[in-house]
């Protein structure tokens, strides 16, 4: 998510926006960017390797089957998941290739996007959307893919929104300041858009995979689901605050640093909530759905 976050932040926060000088003016964003995205492209092609030596060992004989080759290139080549996941790693290779062969070019960005999104949806199709058949899996598979795209455009877009809001606070240069009040209004409008298609597209999933409301309380599943849904709304809450209050008052010279100092803080929330809610994602989706009664 940060991978594809970050790509798509320049589109409409960077070099292929309005707002490219701030890449002049301050030289050190663009390293950075490059190194975030180096950093969690090699990271990707690291945790796909690791998912793939564990479903061997969950589909093997035992756990120890995580490690052997054989298993894992039986899995890899003789299972629906390792035919998703031949792709998937296929495209986080040449994410790394992409990305650390140099400087990022306009046109490497535009290959850099399309693989990311295509990383990211590949893991609709290793999830309980598989479950369906017929219409309903195609209906699933696609409503998964538009969660997961606007998670990462939300959630991957805070490291540079973060490191931004750091940059400004210690930079005196007014078209600095200016263009930067800019980016932050725009990953707040395309945040709201964002947030917007994964309300709409949990609801769908929900229907999927949760059925009747009692399920909510009566199945691990939907307890777990419970949690994420209290984190989610925490981060709706800290996301409001930002938009209606605190950005506002950042047009305004006075109190501009205390304003700063306190969406950083309010940012630095919604990351730690991020992450949060990314976990429990990561265990809903080894569990059996609430709609199966367990």
């Amino acid at each position: 998510m940060v991978l594809f976050g970050t790509v798509l932040f320049q589109y409409y926060g960077g070099v292929k926006c309005k707002f490219r000088e701030l890449y002049q003016r301050v030289p050190a964003f663009s390293s950075w960017l490059q190194t975030v995205l180096a950093t969690s492209s090699i990271l990707t092609i690291f945790s796909s390797v690791a998912w793939l030596a564990l479903e061997a060992g969950a589909m093997g004989d035992g756990p120890l089957d995580a490690l052997h080759p054989e298993a894992i290139w039986a899995v890899l080549t003789g299972t629906t998941f390792g035919q998703v996941w031949q792709f998937h790693l296929a495209a986080s290779l040449a994410l790394v290739v992409v990305i650390t062969t140099g400087a990022l070019q306009r046109c490497r960005l535009d290959v850099c996007l399309m693989l990311a999104v295509l990383l990211l949806a590949s893991q609709a199709w290793v999830g309980h959307a598989i479950i369906e058949s017929g219409v309903g899996r195609m209906l699933h598979l696609t409503n998964h893919i538009v969660h997961l795209v606007a998670a990462g455009t939300w959630l991957g877009g805070f490291p540079s929104v973060a490191y931004l809001l750091r940059q400004i606070r210690s930079n005196d240069d007014a078209q600095v300041q200016a263009s930067t009040l800019g980016i932050l209004r725009r990953f707040s409008d395309v945040s709201f858009l964002a947030v917007m298609l994964i309300i709409l597209s949990g609801l769908v999933n929900s229907w999927f995979l949760v059925g009747q409301v009692a399920s909510l309380v009566d199945t691990p599943y939907g307890q777990v689901l419970i949690a994420k849904l209290v984190l989610f709304c925490a981060m709706l809450g800290s996301g409001a605050f930002n938009r209606l209050v605190l950005l506002p008052r950042l047009t305004s010279e006075v109190n501009r640093q205390q304003s700063l100092a306190k969406l950083c803080q309010v940012v630095t929330v919604e990351q730690g909530l991020g992450f949060l809610v990314l976990g429990i994602v990561s265990i809903l989706g080894i569990m059996a759905p609430a709609v199966n009664g367990l």
